[in-house]
């Protein structure tokens, strides 16, 4: 096949599904793009910027399969070192991460705070008309948050509350699920929707133990609220080896049945798992009424959804953390329930609450344009990438990422937080302690089935280059994965061994 007819087909099966923000966009073809060659030029100068080329390419050609999408520039001289389909839509699955980080910290500053409070009538020691919950979409809500606001309820004396938990979900309007999730079965973490009320990300530790002999029934507690929680135990005992399934449902009145089957061995050690909740805000208030029990604050046991009388006085209140860190531990994780929150965040923000994901894209977007990005050139459906139909170019990832490193009020927070090569994060495993890369790759990661990226810079100081590897059709992800690495590597050797570079002009 002739390379431009090649680049041709590509273009045609990556463009077919891109759409604007705002459209209704149908589902992309299943049939694999056609990949372009990969080759450099012939008779192109012996030069390090050549010999890079080569490498890249030659590691490229490890997955003949896959249809690649990669740019990899000098920050400083805005030099192109290698463009392959770098015009081309690809599925970037969690780089889209970097995105609405970028995108949440403009718009709310570093020091933005997430509320949650606590509100009712108080009369003497007694909570009366019931206690009201009030939610912020706090992405950090936790355990401990929700003991300190019982701990300021019970500072005021507060002994009893007289009527149910109410919990006032107003300040999000949307469905649990982020658009694009209802395609992924899962229950595990990754799945996790989100309400304006949500706790430990909407994931439930389960911890399964062998009972004392063979045929007794395994043990199985829940990290948190187990009240709110429908227990479903059938695994066993055994002198076999484990094999167990364990997986959440929705359950009736809003409760979140949790299965446990199949067997676990008599000398096994507790196995830990974490599965999703399917009504995050109900866990929520279950976890906060176990909290006022635990600190002797009686309450009637029910949770009913409804909104604060406005002239209701706040009893306690909690902060989140600062965005900057929300984002920077939401990054290194790669968690998808906190990048949802935040481009809700940002929607309301911007346009006004109740939030929804309508107005979050459409706040992503004017942040995109002022970054110079056509309208509608990027398309995605939620702000964590858990989406078949997310599209971006390796040039405007690049973009992006150039902007960042630009941006003195807000880039510095979102750099930080991209996992660091064989440190932290989603990067830590991925690079041995050997490589020379270690501490000196900053990428975002992302994967999907048959999708692989990996976005960010190699080198440190002014020595820098900016990268975005999107790799579609990538259904052998383990060795993919294995040739982004080997691509970072090659890059941080490039800088080692090629001469400085000055910005142009300079």
């Amino acid at each position: 096949m002739r390379p431009a007819v090649g680049a041709l087909l590509l273009a045609a099966s990556l463009l077919a599904p891109l759409r604007p923000v705002h459209a209704r966009a149908k589902t992309p073809a299943r049939r694999p793009p056609v990949a372009a060659p990969l080759a450099r030029p012939e008779g192109a100068p012996d030069t390090p910027a050549g010999r890079l080329q080569d490498r890249l390419f030659a590691l490229m050609r490890g997955c003949r399969r896959c249809a690649w999408g990669v740019l990899v520039k000098d920050l400083a001289s805005g030099e192109v070192l290698l463009s392959h389909n770098a015009e081309l839509p690809f599925n970037p699955a969690s780089n889209i991460k970097l995105v609405t980080a970028a995108a949440a910290l403009s718009r709310l500053g570093a020091d933005h705070r997430f509320r949650t409070r606590l509100r009712g009538q108080l009369e003497g020691s007694r909570v009366v008309g019931g206690l009201y919950l009030e939610g912020g979409g706090d992405p950090t809500l936790d355990g401990a948050a929700l003991a300190a606001l019982c701990e300021e309820l019970r500072a005021r004396g507060v002994e009893a509350v007289e009527g149910p938990l109410y919990l006032d979900l107003g300040f999000y309007k949307d469905a649990i699920d982020p658009p694009g999730y209802a395609r992924f079965k899962s229950t595990h973490p990754f799945r996790a929707g989100v309400e304006a009320l949500s706790l430990h990300h909407n994931v439930v530790q389960i911890t399964v133990a062998p009972g004392e002999k063979p045929g007794e029934r395994a043990s199985v507690a829940l990290g948190a609220a187990p009240s709110y929680f429908k227990l479903k135990t059938i695994a066993v005992t055994s002198a076999r080896r484990t094999r167990l399934r364990v997986a959440t449902f929705p359950g009736g009145a809003g409760q979140t049945l949790v299965s446990v089957s199949g067997r676990i061995g008599l000398e096994s050690e507790p196995r830990l798992f974490w599965r999703r909740v399917f009504h995050p805000a109900r866990y929520t208030g279950h976890a906060l009424m176990d909290e006022l029990a635990a600190r002797g604050i009686a309450i009637q046991r029910e949770v009913k959804l409804r909104a604060t009388p406005a002239d209701l006085p706040t009893l306690a209140q909690r902060l989140s953390r600062p965005l900057e860190e929300v984002i920077y531990r939401g990054t290194k994780a790669s968690t998808n329930a906190v990048a949802e929150q935040l481009l809700l965040a940002l929607g309301a923000d911007l346009f006004g609450p109740p939030a929804t994901f309508a107005k979050g894209r459409r706040a992503v977007e004017l942040y995109l344009r002022g970054l110079g990005l056509r309208p509608g050139s990027v398309y995605f459906e939620n702000g964590s990438g858990l989406s078949r139909k997310s599209r971006i170019r390796p040039a405007e990832m690049v973009r992006v990422l150039e902007a960042l490193a630009r941006d003195l009020a807000s880039g510095p927070e979102v750099l930080s937080a991209l996992p660091l090569a064989g440190v932290d994060g989603t990067m830590r495993r991925r690079f041995s302690p050997e490589s020379g890369a270690v501490g000196l790759v900053r990428a975002k990661t992302g994967t999907l089935s048959g999708i692989s990226a990996l976005s960010g810079f190699a080198g440190h100081g002014e020595r820098r280059l900016v990268f975005s590897f999107l790799t579609a059709r990538a259904y052998k992800l383990p060795r993919v994965r294995r040739l982004h690495v080997a691509m970072a590597e090659t890059l941080v050797e490039y800088l080692r061994g090629a001469p400085s570079t000055q910005p142009a002009g300079q």
